[in-house]
């Protein structure tokens, strides 16, 4: 880690996980640059995409309830959305194989949203601009099902369907029913008033053209929710990492169709599944995702055959973590997780 970490800079912590038990531990860096806050597994910092497997896991939920079901065209909970939201089902969204409309380009084009402070023109959350915006596009990007494109959009609409069936806010929900359970208490989606409070939260730090800068860009995080707007530490996501073995928050048949590559409309297998990248490498079946936002990184690889899990931190966007993880992959297991 010395390669990708300087003692004085920003950090990174890094958990290795075998057979349930934390054989590697440790943090590198600092979490705060003013403070000399140390980075470690107790430290706060935004997850970024990989707060997708959580808003997967809350369809998941919802779906083993009876509530909803994989095959429910958008239309069911988005009336006002055009025609084509009827060939579009939660399944499309789950794999990103939608072709929903780039919201975020559209949202920026159409100077509805500032990308640094998350509001519109009017001063209002951007939150209350974006149905709006996938409601007067006239059609999908393709067709549902045609081709694979990762699409934060859908991963938004996703977490509106949770607030729309559940009758929660996303952020409730997540807390009520994923991150309360599993006694994750420092995990929680993005909440201003709570990361003021947390001693031990990471700032992300990224390189600009006057130098290295903070990024804090709060607000703009709730533009982002379902796809990106995590907060968490090490040790509450070894906590969620136990919860996939088991069927404390879905059933072990859920959990595997998560696990299970999609499939294009004529055949063709992805390497996704719900909210995890899916690869094979040496014989061992891969389970990975990365985050990444304003100087903060994340990544989780699990190999759940071998009850393997790295899981890896950052607040600095310079950190290379992708080589980072695939190297200790390879150290552990023989085999790294993404194609070479």
């Amino acid at each position: 880690m010395r390669k990708h970490v300087k003692t004085d800079g920003p950090g990174a912590a890094i958990m290795v996980i075998r057979d349930g038990k934390v054989v590697f531990n440790q943090g590198y860096g600092l979490a705060n640059l003013k403070t000399e806050e140390p980075f470690s597994s107790e430290t706060i910092s935004m997850i970024g995409s990989m707060s997708k497997q959580f808003t997967a896991m809350g369809i998941m939920i919802l779906a083993e309830e009876g509530k909803l079901n994989y095959e429910d065209p958008l239309s069911r909970f988005f009336p006002e959305f055009p025609a084509y939201a009827q060939k579009i089902h939660i399944r499309h969204l789950l794999h990103h194989t939608s072709g929903v409309p780039n919201y975020e380009g559209l949202m920026i084009s159409e100077m509805k949203i500032n990308t640094d402070t998350g509001r519109n023109r009017d001063g209002e959350a951007a939150l209350t601009e974006v149905l709006k915006v996938f409601a007067s596009e006239p059609k999908p990007r393709f067709a549902a099902g045609e081709k694979w494109e990762y699409s934060n959009g859908g991963y938004f609409l996703l977490s509106q369907i949770i607030e729309r069936i559940s009758g929660k806010s996303y952020p409730d929900f997540m807390q009520v029913r994923i991150f309360d359970p599993l006694g994750m208490t420092n995990t929680f989606v993005v909440d201003k008033e709570r990361l003021k409070r947390s001693s031990k939260r990471a700032v992300g730090y990224e390189r600009k053209w006057h130098g290295r800068a903070v990024s804090e860009a709060i607000p703009m995080l709730k533009y982002y929710a379902g796809c990106g707007s995590i907060f968490s530490t090490l040790e509450d996501l070894q906590k969620w990492d136990a919860a996939l073995y088991d069927e404390r928050l879905a059933s072990a048949s859920a959990i595997k169709a998560a696990l299970t590559p999609g499939k294009l409309n004529d055949g063709t297998t992805l390497h996704y599944g719900f909210g995890w990248e899916l690869f094979e490498s040496k014989g061992i079946s891969f389970a990975l995702h990365a985050g990444g936002w304003r100087g903060f990184k994340s990544f989780i690889v699990r190999a759940p055959a071998q009850r393997f899990t790295m899981i890896c931190l950052a607040n600095h966007a310079e950190f290379d973590i992708r080589s980072a993880t695939q190297e200790l992959s390879e150290y552990y297991l023989g085999a790294r997780p993404l194609p070479q």
